[in-house]
């Protein structure tokens, strides 16, 4: 990678250990934002269930549906440099597009995370679903176990 490309200058500073780096009690403890959550899929799925259901999760109302709606608003679109793949991005998010099938619904969004993590959150099927792995993977985007997951997912929805 050339050093002085954006995504040279983006990944330089990171350590020759990513899972070494990742997991000291420092970077756990750090407020990274967008950088280093922690949870495991039941708490990434509970903690997004309610943007997957217009505001409401297990009983009680968290956001409004218009604040959900909101969500959706595309903000920016195009090549992202760091990634070199086309993103449309949302608040917070990224949202499905023709580039990275991650849904057959328009208003899904989603990300990815560092070794393979995905979260979906499908505002059309009320579904929301998360793929965190216990090894990592040198994947950001479109690691095939998140993809086989949401592959399965659909699968069972279409089903019903």
């Amino acid at each position: 990678m050339d050093p002085d490309s954006i995504p040279g200058r983006v990944f330089a500073g990171l350590a020759d250990d990513v899972v070494k780096m990742t997991t000291s009690a420092g970077w756990r403890q750090a407020e990274i934002p967008a950088a280093n959550g922690h949870g495991n899929a039941r708490s990434i799925v509970r903690a997004q269930t309610a943007l997957a259901n217009g505001g409401s999760a297990f009983g009680v109302e968290l956001l409004s549906a218009a604040g959900c709606n909101k969500a959706l608003a595309p903000q920016t679109e195009g090549i992202d440099l760091v990634l070199g793949i086309p993103v449309n991005f949302a608040m917070g998010y990224a949202l499905a597009n023709e580039g990275i099938q991650i849904s057959p619904n328009a208003n899904t969004l989603w990300w990815g995370g560092a070794g393979g993590s995905t979260v979906v959150v499908d505002t059309d099927a009320h579904a929301c679903f998360s793929y965190v792995m216990n090894q990592m993977d040198n994947n950001i985007i479109g690691d095939p176990r998140g993809a086989a997951l949401g592959a399965a997912v659909y699968s069972s929805l279409n089903d019903m």
